[in-house]
């Protein structure tokens, strides 16, 4: 869909695995500060997991 509507998709998850999964760009925030923002890859989810200690 946002590639047909050229549009920006927002997802609210903590779920890691399906963000990463689902999208190509992801933004951490931290009390509504940008902490993080990563272009997903092969190697993101073990970055996330990485950045938060899991």
């Amino acid at each position: 869909m946002a590639a047909e509507k050229e549009v920006t998709i927002l997802v609210s998850s903590h779920d890691l695995i399906r963000v990463t999964e689902v999208c190509e760009r992801i933004v951490v925030l931290g009390k509504g500060q940008l902490v993080n923002d990563i272009k997903t890859e092969a190697e993101t989810l073990k970055e996330l997991e990485v950045f938060f200690g899991g």
